[in-house]
Parts: structure tokens; sequence; C-alpha cells
């Protein structure tokens, strides 16, 4: 009985000296007040998550709060962090340094980038005294992120350096630095894709840059599918640095490679930013929508813009500049004045002269080009007074639109003078 009892005591001592050489993590759990878990892991701070993930490895952080982080996410050695925002909000926010710097063929990717945001706001002027950018990836390294903004004195929101590259926002960029900024920045083959809108405010060298030829012959390349905003004394993009070749927003031509946006290249440098569709939700009582594209109105408009009312209740829905392509098969050559005379058919028949842009579109409804056409139509009138509509036939051009117009004193003072979906 007695060398049984050693044996017992013998077999307790070596599973308690089993216990204490076991990690402390095979005991972890999570428990109230953790901010997130790595494998069934919790942690009460975000950083001590990150730094739980060695070179090399593949983790899942799993947010279990919403946090607000201030200091830098430092990720590289080929490191991937894949993040499941898990319905939370991840908020990086510094501004004396980089936001999220991910380099060295590592990886911060998004689980679902629907359930949650990671949102990154940095930049600044670092300890070294250099500015840097909110983002930085460079060396093959890939990033997801919701929405980036810049500090105060950030040198733009996001830079993609270095062959396969990549940054990924699947929400929105702003830039409102008080430095001079670049506010996208892709190059030696890296690539950033913005698939919300792109704004540039404050002090802003340039919207986007696009520079610097790798090794396989690929420069930068980025693509917005969003609105991309500008300063009015910003340049709206640079292709190579070296070279400052400068593009204004008119220089970009419908791209063949990607139809629906329009391309500005060098050849191997490229910025490509989506034409905007126009499709409005109907109005509150579930009306359908008409377009109107302006003539000469200066009383309800300014010249130069399209407008998109309900046809029933005659409520506008949306606007814009007529120079926005894609919003119709028809836009308007504002420079023209409708011009009407009375004619041999009769004195109230009455000839009316106009111009319009043709928006030329191929099979995908890609925009391909313009052209400038002129027409002339005959209305009824008396002594110069025109109100009215005009439906064109099947064989016209405009088949499918209709004139309103509303003239006054042989054409002196139009009134009303617009074209509209039928």
């Amino acid at each position: 009985m007695k060398r049984k009892t050693t044996k017992l005591i013998a077999l307790a001592i070596g599973i308690f000296m089993l216990v204490l050489l076991l990690p402390t993590a095979a005991f972890a759990v999570v428990v109230p007040g953790d901010v997130c878990e790595i494998d069934g892991v919790g942690y009460t701070e975000f950083g001590d998550a990150l730094a739980a993930v060695q070179d090399g490895e593949i983790k899942t952080i799993k947010l279990l709060d919403n946090v607000t982080y201030n200091e830098i996410i430092n990720i590289r050695n080929r490191k991937i962090i894949i993040l499941d925002l898990n319905g939370y909000v991840l908020d990086v926010i510094v501004s004396d340094n980089y936001g999220v710097r991910v380099r060295s063929y590592s990886s911060i990717l998004l689980l679902d980038p629907t359930n949650g945001e990671f949102n990154v706001t940095g930049g600044g002027i670092d300890e070294r005294s250099y500015n840097v950018q909110a983002v930085e990836v460079t060396s093959g390294s890939i990033l997801e992120v919701s929405n980036v903004n810049t500090a105060d004195y950030a040198a733009g929101a996001i830079v993609a350096w270095g062959t396969n590259s990549k940054v990924t926002v699947y929400g929105n960029v702003t830039s409102n630095t008080k430095d001079y900024s670049r506010t996208l920045d892709a190059g030696y083959g890296g690539e950033i894709i913005v698939y919300g809108d792109v704004t540039s405010t404050g002090l802003c060298h340039a919207g986007a840059l696009v520079s610097r030829v790798n090794d396989f012959g690929r420069g930068g390349e980025i693509t917005i599918e969003g609105k991309f905003t500008v300063p009015p004394d910003a340049v709206y993009i640079i292709i190579d640095e070296y070279l400052l070749i400068e593009k204004t927003q008119a220089d970009g031509v419908p791209s063949i490679t990607k139809p629906g946006y329009l391309e500005y290249t060098d050849g191997v440098n490229f910025v490509w930013v989506r034409i905007p569709d126009v499709k409005p939700d109907p109005c509150a009582l579930g009306h359908t929508f008409s377009e109107r594209i302006i003539i000469k109105n200066p009383t309800r408009t300014d010249k130069g813009e399209w407008e998109i009312y309900c046809e029933i209740c005659d409520i506008l829905l949306e606007s814009g500049e007529i120079d926005e392509l894609g919003i119709a098969a028809v836009t308007t050559d504002i420079d023209c004045f409708a011009t009407i005379r009375e004619t041999e058919k009769g004195s109230r028949i009455w000839e009316v002269t106009f111009t319009v842009t043709v928006t030329l579109t191929d099979e995908d409804g890609v925009v391909v080009g313009t052209d400038v056409v002129e027409y002339v139509i005959y209305l009824d009138g008396n002594n110069g007074n025109l109100s009215g509509s005009y439906t064109f036939d099947d064989g016209h051009d405009l088949a499918g639109y209709t004139l309103v117009y509303d003239i006054k004193g042989n054409g002196s003072n139009i009134k009303t003078f617009y074209i509209i979906k039928n």
C-alpha cells in the first residue's frame, strides 16, 4: 500500500511539472474586457495581438469590440494578418508617423470588407523629421482597408511601391494635409485601387502620381472607381516623376483595356478613373425619372448642367456638370444660341436653329468621341412667342427625345429651352 501511494505521488508531481512546461496560451481564454482574439486567446490591447504574430506566420485577429489604436501598425518579414472585423470598427489614428506600414512580402487582409471598418488616419513628420504618408506598402506587400485619411502634415494618403505591392481601399480616400502632397503614389509595379471617392483638399501638389518602372517594365497603376477631386491649383495627375508629364482631367481618353474608364498613361504608368453613371433612384412616390439636358436656360439653372426630374412631380432628383461623360446619349453645346425667324411658310411658322453635341459610344456603351450637329425645326408661333414641346420622329437623330421650349421675342429672350428624354 505504501508503494502504491509513492507511485501516485510521483505521477502527480510529473503531471504538475508537465503543466508548468506548457505555454501560457494553452490555458488562455477570451474574457470580458478583451478587445480582440487570436485562435481563442484574448487580448485587452490590440498592440499585444499584433506583437503576438511572429515572422512568417499567418494569423487571424478577430475584433471583439471597437478599437481606437494610436500607434503605427508596422508589419514586415512575411507576416500575414487577416482581420476579422466581426462587425466592429478599428480606427488607427496617428499624427506623427505612418498609420500603417506593410513591408517585406507581408499582408494585412480583410476577412469580410462589408462586416465592419478598418480606417486609417496617419502621416506627418516622423522621428526622422521626414514627411510620411498615412499608408505605405512596399516590397511585394498587400494591404486592404476601409477608408484612408491624412493627418495635418502628411506627405500624402497612400504610397504603393514595388512589384506586386498593392493597396485596396473599399471606401474613400481623403487628403486634407497642410503640406504639399501627392494623394496617391504608385510606382515600380505598385498598384492602388480605390472603390470610393478620392478627395484632395488643403495643400495638394498632385492628386495622383504614377512613376518609376520596375525590372519587368511596369510602372505604377491607380484605379479610382468613384469621384476624383483635387484643388483648382493642384495637378490632376503626374505621369513619370522625372519627366513630370502633367495631365488635366480633360486629358483622359476612353480606355480600350478597361472599358468604362478614362485612361491617363505614358504606356507604362496608368491611372484609370471610372466614367460616372447617372442612375438616380425614383422619387419618394416611386415615379420614374426623365433626363433634361440644358441647352439655353438662364432662368432655371446655370448653363452647362444636366438635370434629372421626376416625370410626374417635376421634382429635381439630381444634377451635375454637363461635361461628365456617360449621363445620356445626347449632351449639348452650351455655347450655341437658338435662333428663330419667320419663314415663307406663313406668319405663324418659325424656323428654329440649334446645335447639340452628340456623344458617340461603341456597342458596349463606352464613349469614343463627340460630334457637333446643327438642327433646324419649324414651330407654330404667334409674333415670335413660342411655347410648347416638339417630339422628334423615329427616323431623326434625336428620336426618343422631346424639345421643350418657351421663347419670346424672336429669340431674344429664351425662357426655357431643353431636351427631355422620352
